[in-house]
């Protein structure tokens, strides 16, 4: 995670700091958009995508690693560290 800005936490995010960063692509829980409702500016932003999990102490790695991968269009390389690891 070495170089990767923080933004925020679960419970604030610093609007600002995002749009200096300008991404290209933004990662959001759905927990923080169920509680806080960021969706709307951060996707005027960047596109922006809502990755499922409802509760962030209770994760399905799998899961995220799934959707993680085809947000980046990365599914082969996922499917292959998949294939290793298991």
């Amino acid at each position: 995670v070495n170089g990767i800005e923080l933004v925020g936490s679960y419970s604030t995010l610093n609007i600002e700091k995002i749009l200096l960063l300008k991404p290209d692509l933004i990662l959001i829980n759905s927990w923080v958009e169920k509680t806080h409702n960021y969706y709307r500016q951060l996707s005027r932003i960047a596109p922006t995508v809502v990755l499922d999990f409802p509760n962030p102490l209770q994760r399905d790695w799998r899961k995220l690693l799934e959707d993680l991968a085809i947000a980046l269009d990365k599914t082969k390389e996922a499917d292959r560290f998949m294939d290793e690891y298991e």
